[in-house]
């Protein structure tokens, strides 16, 4: 049973299952109550102590007749007794309350997970716990490790299931005054994207994470996205986005500072072992509120479907999601604990510790209802993957996989192909020496197509021919020149605060740099 200090378990228990009730309520007699520690009088005491009179709603008593006639056709049986308690709990008086408390009674008190996704997680789970021995950690902590997980069993998923939203204040968006409704098409789309869409689209509605919507005034296009595993699994699916750029340009933007990587990665000297850990299905478990549900409506060819979760691509989703983060784990940030959106990074200086932080994230998981991919979660390593980058205690160099990627790109055809390939060697440049001037002759090109695109949009410059903009053999072989710097990037040092740091500057009439680094 799940209550606001943590999940309860009730082993050995007596069921009497009543077949015709639906509504999956759990009773639990009096013995078991006494068992727990309830006592009746405690109870009248706790509410002789906040008042002596106490109004209550006379409804639950007002019918009592026909309700027993309902239930049990005649007089009431200790089952119709039963049933008429459950039937008076489902409109119960609404008084204040412990908000943490209410909001865990809404969930259901049993597990939400079928067998099925119950198991699949169990095996999951062992198998990154045989990962996590396999990559060095200690006998003595394995154990340990396990239990960790087994008593966080309900923080990991595998599929959609029928968990609530995380417990935070849910996303209100706020749309600009005067602001006209977006109105898209149903767009055409390929079988086996349409077959997706119907797939996808059906366990969303079974989960309540969307629902049909025929009357929204507001309509935008889903966009079918292809993953990386579908490269080498063809049994992969894509992934569902939604075309909100019409509604982002109605959006007052909510800010949130968003952290900067390479300051993260200058506090993690000192650390010498990791963990990472994956939301699943990111956005779908934060909360969207109702009053601005129905702006993100998406249409396909099967109808118009309102989500109850914040959507990816929405113009206010990333800052909200960062906000969410911090909210969640606070003062662990900092401490042990990097985020960036949905992606968890722990670190320590020994085993032992880092057992102790995961421990501490998992129960701050459970607290808010947080739920993580079992399948993307590592609990050990002493080199590991987080934002694109291989951390270790040497230092941080830069994914393997993702510099094969650019080396093995195809030559650029058009100017949105040399744009891609651009930004993505940017993003590791600090890795590589004189990259300003392997890549001028790059960037020269890419202006010139953008001024003959008259955009620097990639839509418009995917239409953009770099044979028209000057690209010769010279470009081809400045692109040569970055693949083979990209081959031999170096990797980065932690900081260390206690050493000295030396600045390197030089500068010309054209451009100017500086290296940092210490003895």
């Amino acid at each position: 049973m799940t209550t606001s200090a943590g999940p309860l378990m009730l082993r050995n228990l007596r069921c009497y299952v009543e077949e015709a009730n639906a509504a999956l309520d759990l009773t639990v007699g009096r013995p078991i109550m006494q068992v727990l520690g309830y006592s009746t009088d405690e109870l009248l005491v706790r509410a002789r102590g906040t008042q002596q009179d106490w109004q209550l709603d006379g409804n639950a008593e007002a019918e009592p007749d026909r309700e027993v006639e309902k239930v049990t056709g005649g007089e009431p049986t200790s089952l119709g007794r039963v049933c008429l308690l459950q039937a008076a709990a489902l409109d119960p008086p609404v008084i204040p309350g412990n908000a943490e408390v209410e909001r865990h009674e809404s969930r259901p008190a049993t597990p939400t997970m079928t067998k099925e996704d119950l198991d699949g997680v169990i095996a999951t789970l062992e198998k990154r716990a045989r990962d996590a021995a396999s990559a060095g950690l200690g006998e003595a902590l394995q154990p340990r490790l396990r239990e960790i997980l087994y008593v966080r069993l309900d923080s990991f998923r595998l599929e959609f299931g029928n968990d609530p939203p995380v417990k935070v204040a849910p996303l209100q968006v706020r749309i600009k005054p005067g602001a006209v409704p977006t109105k898209a098409y149903a767009r055409r789309a390929p079988p086996l994207d349409r077959e997706f869409l119907e797939r996808h689209v059906g366990k969303l509605l079974a989960s309540g994470l969307v629902y049909r919507n025929p009357r929204s005034r507001w309509a935008s296009a889903p966009r079918i996205v292809r993953k990386k595993e579908q490269d080498t699994d063809p049994t992969a699916d894509p992934r569902m986005t939604i075309d909100t750029r019409s509604v982002n340009d109605k959006t007052d933007a909510m800010p949130w500072p968003m952290p900067i990587l390479e300051i993260i990665i200058g506090e993690l000297e000192g650390a010498t072992v990791f963990f990472s850990l994956d939301w699943f299905r990111g956005y779908w478990q934060l909360p969207l509120h109702p009053d601005s549900q129905e702006f993100f409506t998406f249409i396909t060819h099967r109808g118009m479907y309102t989500p109850t979760r914040v959507p990816m691509g929405a113009k206010d989703s990333v800052a909200y999601c960062q906000a969410v983060v911090e909210e969640i784990f606070g003062d662990l940030i900092g401490n042990g604990i990097y985020c960036w959106l949905d992606d968890i990074l722990g670190d320590a200086k020994d085993a032992e510790c880092l057992m102790v932080l995961l421990d501490q994230v998992l129960e701050r998981c459970e607290k808010y209802g947080l739920k993580l991919h079992a399948k993307k979660c590592r609990f050990y390593a002493t080199e590991i993957q987080w934002c694109g980058k291989m951390i270790s205690a040497n230092g941080v160099r830069h994914c393997p996989d993702r510099i094969q990627g650019l080396v093995d790109m195809p030559m650029p055809r058009t100017a949105a192909d040399l744009q891609q390939f651009l930004c993505a060697v940017n993003w590791m440049r600090q890795c590589i020496p004189t990259y300003n001037l392997l890549t001028q002759r790059l960037y020269a090109t890419l202006e010139n197509a953008m001024q003959l695109a008259g955009t620097r949009k990639k839509t418009k410059l995917s239409k953009c021919l770099l044979a028209d903009a000057g690209w010769g053999v010279e470009d081809e072989g400045a692109l040569e020149a970055v693949r083979a710097a990209l081959l031999k990037m170096v990797p980065l040092a932690h900081p260390n605060q206690q050493e000295e740091v030396c600045l390197y500057t030089d500068a010309s009439q054209d451009s100017w740099g500086a290296v940092l680094t210490q003895l």
